[in-house]
């Protein structure tokens, strides 16, 4: 059989490919000697000579470009042999296929030439001999505008920088985005790049096509040593890019401590707004910077400067999500309001307290639909008392069990003080339910609960669910878990049910953004629905500048920075990720990525294209529930599959394991001669079989219309 697959074309070109990129001279010579042809293979249209490039097995490059290779030979790049070698610093291999009258200049599809790949790689020796053979030094790639020099310095080697600057290359020149060698040196922080290049006369003033400097560039990633030297050199600490960002905002964005207060002991206002109003402060809050908060703060930071739009540091922390922030700004609002003018001159000034008595509120006057399809008017309906339940709180309330005269048991969330970015997320959650999600699998929203308090004048304050009795997924996992007896059956009917909610949402073209366990409740009969739709948005709406949820479960897309604009919508597949997410927490008792800091967390899901690592699941986990998470999870958005195909793949996963019990049950039947039971079972199968004959030909029908 070995035999056969190797006289065959096909297998013997391949297995050309491999020898020559493991450098097995013998088996090279054998192969070619067998017919095997030295032309492109595999889907990046490598030959036998680009692999042996690459690695750097001369040998076999002299023996391939002797039996007729061909050394200007393009990949589907249009990378020669010559480009593999220079990347990868085969000095050796270089210069023999030079020898051999490769082109030293010859540019790639995109502009990039030998001497770019060895000056990016940190080859000095190459850079060297390729200057000496003829390489421009000043040749840039198609796609950007980049230089050797670019490259060099962005990847801080030094001697090579030093060594094409001697050559002639310009230190000033930049690339199509107007960034110099000193931006791109100072955003990934070379320091000794950077003193050689403004020694040499680079201009840290300098700004790019978007106003951008090399301390905005600094200032954004946090490298505070190069900050420091800019400033030293003349850089302003209040220059800011055309939308009048400033590197104390980026810095505040960013989160990086130590170089907001560098920058704000240099002068940098920390009021200092952009275009759009937002300031220093504002960023730190949305982005969840605590410790910057705080210190912007201190240093006189107002909290309640509104930008252009109207929104405040308290509301763009309280819509992204970031506890910590909310309780602190609002604790700062608190403090500023007792010591008021107004009350030191004995005026008293009421500030609102969370409302913990239903006596006090009404339903809102609005008719709404229950999951059961009943309409209720709430106008003037009272609600009787809270019963102090805690049940919990988040981002956006706090969350109590109440009885109401209609409905009995309800959970209330309700806003707290300094609430502006709570009640714009319960309008939210409320105008989502006002258009008619009636679903089993959707906690139901059943009315809106008013402050009854003239001199309060806050309006809609909260928010009356269905009770859940057994609270959130996550609770329920970390605390009930083991004292299910069966916990298989469960597992599958929950996450057919969270499946079939979200293809709910969906078909009602909303996106959740922020499926989690505690985002699912559990009720007294242990079905579960999606709840807590407050980030929820429209179909295809834009990303922006920033992607709401939960970090550990956004998808890779949330992250990237290389995608156009015109890509940055939040799709079906941005759930989807986050219900692989969702099914991790569930199988593995353990939050994703919950052993890695953000910006580990950010190379692994956007570089390294990792997901979380897979802890022990249970044994009996059925594969197809694995391979759902797996391929829901994909890096790709549009590898990952749709809701439908998931809720077909959990009904089958249920029927399967409803067969195999009536198949116990017959064979115990047959065993024990109890023929009705027997019967039963039979039935119970030939039921079974024809539902999975439905889902297969319901697949078939929807892959053949996605395809």
């Amino acid at each position: 059989m070995a035999k056969r697959a190797v006289n065959e074309p096909a297998e013997v070109d391949k297995a050309l490919l491999m020898a020559a990129s493991n450098g097995c001279f013998e088996m090279v010579v054998y192969l070619v000697g067998q017919g095997a042809q030295m032309k492109k293979g595999g889907k990046n249209g490598f030959t036998p000579l680009h692999v042996a490039s690459q690695e750097g097995h001369l040998d076999v490059v002299e023996y391939l470009v002797g039996q007729g290779a061909q050394i200007e030979d393009r990949d589907n790049d249009d990378s020669t042999p010559l480009h593999y070698a220079s990347c990868h610093g085969h000095l050796d291999v270089v210069k023999y296929l030079i020898g051999q009258e490769a082109q030293v200049d010859y540019p790639n599809k995109n502009g990039i030439t030998a001497l770019f790949f060895a000056s990016n790689a940190g080859h000095r020796d190459l850079v060297e001999y390729l200057v000496g053979q003829g390489a421009q030094v000043e040749k840039c790639d198609n796609n950007k505008g980049m230089t050797p020099l670019h490259a060099a310095s962005q990847k801080g080697h030094l001697y090579v920088v030093e060594y094409l600057v001697g050559q002639g290359a310009q230190v000033e020149k930049g690339d199509n985005d107007g960034d110099t060698p000193l931006h791109f040196a100072s955003k990934e922080g070379h320091l000794d790049v950077v003193e050689y290049l403004v020694g040499e006369g680079a201009q840290v003033e300098r700004g790019d096509n978007n106003g951008g400097t090399p301390l905005l560039f600094a200032s954004w990633n946090g490298h505070l040593d190069v900050v420091q030297y800019l400033v030293g050199q003349g850089a302003q600490v209040e220059r800011g890019d055309n939308k009048s960002n400033t590197p104390l905002m980026f810095a505040s964005c960013g989160g990086h401590l130590d170089v907001v207060q560098y920058l704000v002991g240099q002068g940098a206002q920390v009021e200092k707004g952009n275009n759009d109003g937002m300031t220093p402060l504002y960023s730190a809050s949305g982005d969840g910077h605590f410790d910057v908060v705080k210190y912007l703060i201190g240093q006189g930071a107002h909290i309640d400067k509104p930008t252009k739009l109207g929104t405040t540091a308290l509301i763009v922390a309280s819509e992204a999500g970031h506890i910590d922030v909310v309780q602190y700004l609002m604790s700062k609002q608190a403090q500023r309001k007792e010591a008021s003018p107004e009350e030191s001159a004995g005026v008293k000034v009421r500030v609102p307290q969370p409302v913990l008595n239903l006596e006090t509120i009404v339903m809102a006057d609005l008719t709404v639909k229950d999951s059961s399809g009943g309409k209720y008017a709430f106008h003037e309906k009272k609600a009787r008392k809270l019963e102090g339940c805690h049940l919990g709180g988040g981002s956006f309330g706090e969350v109590y069990k109440a009885t109401h005269t209609v409905h009995d048991d309800v959970a209330v969330k309700l806003a707290k003080s300094g609430k502006e970015g709570q009640v714009v997320m319960y309008q939210k959650e409320a105008r989502k339910h006002e258009n008619s999600l009636i679903c089993e699998h959707i906690v139901p929203i059943k009315g809106f609960v008013e402050c009854e308090d003239d001199a309060c004048n806050c309006g809609l304050i909260g928010i009356v669910m269905k009770y859940m009795e057994n609270g959130s997924l996550w609770d329920f996992r970390t605390t009930k878990w083991l004292q299910h007896p069966d916990l298989l059956p469960l597992i599958n009917r929950m996450v057919y049910e969270m499946s079939s909610g979200m293809q709910f949402l969906h078909s009602k073209d909303i996106i959740h953004r922020d499926l989690k366990l505690e985002n699912v409740l559990v009720d007294g009969d242990l079905h579960v629905k999606i709840a807590d739709l407050g980030l929820a948005t429209n179909l295809q709406t834009s990303f922006g500048d920033r992607c709401w949820g939960t970090d550990s479960h956004k998808p890779p897309e949330a992250f990237r920075t290389d995608l156009p604009n015109s890509t940055k919508v939040v799709t079906p597949k941005y759930d989807v990720y986050s219900f692989a997410m969702t099914l991790y927490e569930l199988l593995t008792g353990i939050h994703p990525y919950s052993d890695r800091g953000f910006d580990m967390m950010k190379l692994l899901k956007v570089e390294e294209k990792q997901p979380p690592c897979l802890q022990p699941v249970p044994v009996n986990t059925p594969k197809d529930l694995i391979e759902v998470m797996k391929e829901s999870w994909s890096y790709e958005a549009n590898e990952r599959p749709n809701f439908i195909a998931i809720t077909i793949i959990t009904v089958s996963i249920i029927t399967i394991a409803i067969m195999i019990i009536a198949i116990i049950i017959i064979t115990v039947s047959i065993i024990t001669i109890h023929v009705a039971i027997m019967i039963i079972a039979i039935t119970v199968i030939t039921i079974a079989i024809m539902i999975i004959a439905i889902v297969i030909v319901i697949t078939v029908i929807i892959f053949t219309i996605a395809g």
